[in-house]
């Protein structure tokens, strides 16, 4: 290689006497008429600096470095922003499988209506205050007396196959819901409202009684009427649009796969380009679905899911083998609560009533079924939701008090240690479902009751006989069941007298005029203030009244990936409302300066 002093070689060979100090120095001074060093003649400069200028010149280049590094890290943090970029897969774990994806049908059903909520819009939606706001409508109206609602379509709606969605869809739907032999369970709901084709784009909604409430229920999604018209009745649960359907929602169906015995075991969506909002960042979600809580947390374990929607309380994965997962609560519009029948001359006596109450251990059902994210509840309210009244305080368990209640009523202990009043001993039957959580709360309040000589038995009734067996004829002394409040949030259908009977859901049978009048004057009233505190009067009343014993209000768990982002929680309407943002969700991101973003 040649030697970049080659140059003064030959010269040292000519005259052997100059030293290769001197020739060097004549190399530097001969830099003198070139303005900039070349690189490969500034690595030699360290051997003609000192000590000290070499430390200083280090330093130098390390100030420079440290500037340069600062002031790029600055200038990230200040003017780039990280935002979502289109692509990835989600794939979540369901329990129960797919039926009827038709918000026709969909109710009951807690995978067919999170399925319903991905495929059909309705005229409105709920946004993240649980506010109503139009949808698949582009404006609406409410009449003065809350009898007529008015609806504008939006323009250039599409099915995802392309076709379009017009006003005649939203007639077609409700036609549906109000033939009864369509057996939608959204009849009864809207079976006295009648619906006009004001033109191609209105709809109007006449009620025979006001209501200001009433505008919830238009979340119901929309069939296309082009996949239905031809299906009758007796054929409308049968025909494949059930399971594979044409929507208008933010996916659409992709595939599925069924087992051997024809259940649906995994599903695939895909983003829907005719979709008339703001198009989803993911590229497809997935969903399997498993028989049970068990199997769809192994599932988990085993990574053939990322997540897992209502996870129950007492699960805790921190003691699970569950990686990259994270649990944000969901709270849900629901009480359980143990009702007592007043129609039962037994508990006519409010110190009776009160006496149970106090005898109760609410916090031990907590710690030991719900899990330690449950919430004890003094009323029909959930807390976080329209109606709680949170200065009412939970009665903890007090025994003696208890005690000296029943013994005041002529409830003494006798020589067996069991209560009777004159010959008659004290019995108490609790009326429930066979499935967990409720059969382990049975046997808590069975023990908390029999600490005090009360004796009690627990019927225990299938879940397909419940309805019909115990709900319907009232069937029961005390009914332990849970209640889930719709769109509404209206505590009306279990509370208000004319609903003590099927097809109501006033369990306790409970009549009051007053509460009556609050949720009478709550369903015409539109100030949102006034009614909640209308319902916080109807909350006290109850707690005064004493004709249920509220246990507790469950939390959820929702297991989702670290990587997923933008998901919805906290206070939720129903399980399919933490699909209403689903556009947001996302996974990748890309930098961007700051300032395209403001322009």
């Amino acid at each position: 290689m040649r030697s970049p002093f080659s140059w003064f070689t030959r010269t040292k060979k000519q005259n052997p006497a100059v030293s290769q100090i001197d020739v060097e120095r004549k190399y530097v001074l001969g830099l003198r008429s070139r303005r900039i060093p070349t690189l490969t003649q500034l690595r030699y400069i360290p051997q003609y600096l000192s000590s000290n200028e070499k430390f200083l010149l280090r330093l130098f280049g390390l100030l420079i470095l440290s500037s340069a590094l600062f002031i790029g890290i600055r200038f990230w943090q200040t003017q780039i922003v990280m935002i979502p970029r289109q692509g990835g897969t989600y794939t979540e774990a369901m329990v129960g499988f797919p039926r009827y994806i038709n918000p026709v049908l969909a109710v009951g059903n807690t995978t067919d209506s999170d399925l319903t909520k991905l495929f059909f819009p309705g005229l409105m939606k709920t946004n993240d205050k649980n506010e109503l706001v139009p949808d698949l409508a582009e404006s609406f109206t409410v009449s003065e007396d809350a009898k007529t609602y008015t609806f504008t379509l939006r323009d250039g709606l599409k099915w995802d196959d392309g076709e379009p969605l017009t006003i005649d869809d939203v007639m077609f739907t409700f036609q549906l819901i109000q033939d009864p032999n369509y057996s939608s369970p959204w009849n009864y709901t809207f079976k006295d409202a009648t619906f006009e084709r004001t033109d191609d784009k209105t709809l109007t909604v006449k009620l025979k009684e006001p209501s200001t409430l009433f505008l919830a229920y238009f979340t119901i999604g929309i069939l296309p009427t082009h996949r239905f018209a031809d299906v009758q009745p007796a054929n409308f649960l049968l025909v494949e649009d059930n399971t594979r359907p044409t929507g208008a929602g933010p996916f659409k169906f992709k595939s599925l796969v069924r087992s051997h015995s024809g259940e649906i075991r995994s599903y695939s969506l895909e983003r829907n380009p005719n979709y008339y909002g703001d198009k989803p960042y993911l590229n497809e979600l997935r969903f399997r679905f498993y028989p049970d809580i068990q199997s769809a947390l192994s599932a988990l374990h085993k990574r053939e899911a990322q997540g897992l929607a209502f996870v129950p309380p007492w699960y805790d994965s921190t003691e699970q083998d569950v990686a990259n997962t994270i649990k944000d609560p969901l709270v849900l519009p629901q009480v359980t609560a143990l009702f007592f029948n007043l129609k039962n001359n037994l508990f006519d006596n409010k110190d009776f009533r009160r006496a149970l109450i106090l005898a109760t251990d609410r916090q031990e059902i907590i710690d030991t079924v719900v899990g330690k994210n449950g919430l004890i509840s003094e009323g029909p309210f959930a807390p976080g939701f329209a109606g709680f009244a949170s200065d009412l305080h939970p009665r903890p368990r007090i025994p003696d008090e208890a005690s000296q209640l029943l013994d005041s009523v002529g409830y003494k202990i006798g020589e067996d240690g069991m209560r009777k009043k004159g010959d008659n001993n004290l019995r108490l039957v609790i009326t429930t479902v066979n499935e967990a959580p409720y059969t382990q709360i049975a046997n808590i309040i069975k023990q908390n009751w029999n600490d005090l000589g009360i004796e009690v038995d627990i019927q225990l009734v299938e879940p397909g006989r419940f309805t019909q067996d115990v709900l319907k004829p009232r069937r029961y002394d005390i009914l332990l069941y849970g209640e889930l409040f719709d769109q509404t949030l209206d505590p009306y259908v279990f509370w208000h007298s004319k609903e003590a009977l099927d097809p109501g859901l006033n369990f306790s049978i409970f009549i009051n005029k007053k509460v009556d009048s609050l949720l009478e004057s709550n369903r015409t009233e539109w100030s949102r203030e006034k009614r909640t505190k209308n319902y916080q009067e109807v909350q006290r009343i109850i707690a005064d009244e004493l004709p249920a014993i509220f246990l507790y209000t469950p939390v959820y768990q929702y297991i989702i990936p670290d990587n997923l982002h933008d998901v919805t929680t906290g206070n939720l309407l129903s399980p399919s409302e933490r699909f209403r943002d689903i556009s947001r969700w996302y996974i990748h991101t890309t930098p961007v300066l700051k300032s395209s973003l403001e322009m």
